[in-house]
């Protein structure tokens, strides 16, 4: 049996996520991460993106929903703002039906202070509109502003109010509405 270390079992893990194979990759993380956890000298650089890693291919395949959110937790516990552990995390809380945690973590993933990953994770997590978790197998449901509480932005709306066609309306008036849309009496 050829011996490998954790590196090359997660660059191994990443070509088979990126070729969408996400059970082998789940493999290859799994056991780059129990070599981590027996070299005692492991840094947390290469457990953190280990564990995500894991979470991701896991949540792909639908596979050990549990696991995927005690991975997201024990990386929670060594970076508390991680965004992409509390989404992932909030993603198979919401596979786990635990409804209010899964929003909690979804909403501080998207809005709270967070430690960002990379640019690709920062402009999903800073960047969306509609919020949603991965492409899951089927009965899990599709992430969304409306279905978190989220506001959502209604396309037009602001336009037509500052060209006129609508006079911002609420229980004080005009007041409170931005001062580019209020008419003059």
């Amino acid at each position: 049996m050829q011996e490998t270390s954790p590196c090359s079992l997660r660059e191994k893990g990443n070509k088979f996520f990126e070729a969408q194979q996400f059970a082998a990759a789940a493999e290859c993380y799994a056991e780059a991460l129990d070599k981590i956890k027996a070299d005692l000298d492991s840094s947390e650089d290469l457990q953190i993106p280990v564990r995500l890693n894991l979470a991701a291919s896991l949540l792909r395949t639908g596979a050990r929903i549990e696991e995927v959110e005690d991975l997201c937790s024990e990386v929670l516990a060594l970076q508390p703002s991680n965004a992409k552990a509390l989404f992932r995390r909030g993603c198979a809380r919401q596979i786990l039906a635990k409804r209010e945690l899964h929003a909690s973590d979804v909403y501080q993933a998207r809005f709270g202070p967070v430690v960002l990953g990379n640019s690709r994770q920062s402009l999903m997590v800073a960047g969306v509109t509609g919020v949603r978790c991965c492409k899951l197998p089927s009965p899990a449901p599709d992430f969304t502003s409306e279905s978190l509480g989220l506001p959502v932005r209604q396309e037009g709306s602001l336009a037509s109010c500052e060209a006129g066609a609508a006079e911002p309306s609420g229980p004080f008036g005009t007041e409170g509405a931005p001062r580019g849309s209020r008419r003059a009496a």
